[in-house]
This record gives structure tokens, sequence and C-alpha cells, in this order.
């Protein structure tokens, strides 16, 4: 159960989170369902992807960023920190600081971790730093 880390926040958030991932997973590509698994648990650093999935094509037309197909790894880090940055303004907008802390420090711990594994191709690193940029 590759959200298990958020049910046990509570299972509430655990469901806003897992269907959050889903939605914008179809909003931003072809993304049609299908297994997750986690690529790095570690701390603050968590992330899954779409095991089901051997790439997808993934561009950002708000930050003039064209798609390019991204490995399905790639594409769950991707949609991992968008969703942390999504549901930290959220809860910053609802005055939960606790939670809006949460998902700012997964934000960034996983972004760290990004930029320095090894697990990611750099081409593909680049094109989600120009996407969340």
């Amino acid at each position: 159960m590759p959200f298990i880390r958020f049910y046990k926040m509570n299972p509430l958030l655990g469901m806003a989170v897992e269907e959050a991932f889903y939605e914008f997973s179809r909003t931003v590509s072809k993304y049609d369902g299908g297994a997750w698994e986690v690529v790095v648990d570690s701390d603050d650093v968590y992330a899954v992807y779409p095991v089901s999935l051997g790439s997808l094509e993934v561009g950002h037309d708000g930050n003039y960023v064209l798609p390019i197909e991204i490995s399905s790894r790639a594409f769950g880090v991707y949609v991992s920190l968008a969703v942390y940055n999504k549901l930290c303004w959220l809860f910053h907008d609802q005055g939960n600081d606790a939670l809006c802390e949460v998902f700012s420090s997964m934000y960034h711990s996983l972004r760290i971790w990004m930029i320095d594994t090894t697990e990611l191709p750099p081409a593909e690193v680049e094109h989600i730093l120009r996407m969340i940029d």
C-alpha cells in the first residue's frame, strides 16, 4: 500500500492524498489508473510511482516546458512534488500550519533527494525542475 504513510497520519488525509495523486496524474498525462509503488521512503523523503507504465509524456504549458517522455519513476517524483506543493498551500489557506509544514518539508526534502540521486537520469531531473519552477 504505497500511500500507507498518509493513512497512518489520518485515514481521511490518506484518502485525500491518494486521490490527489490520481487526479493530478490524470490531469497532466494519459495516466488511466494502475498500481503504485514507493520510489523512496526515508524520513521526510517519500515518493511513489505508477508501476504499470513504462513512460509517460509530460510537460507544463504554464512554464513553457514542452512535453517529453519520462520514466514512470520520474513521473512519480514529479507528481509527488506537485501534490505536496498543492497540499501545502491548501493547508496554509485553511490555517492548518502543522499539515502545511509537513507537506512543505516533504516537498523540499524530496526535491533535494531528486537533485542528489543517481536513480533518475539527469535529463529527467532537469525536466522535472523546469516543470515545478
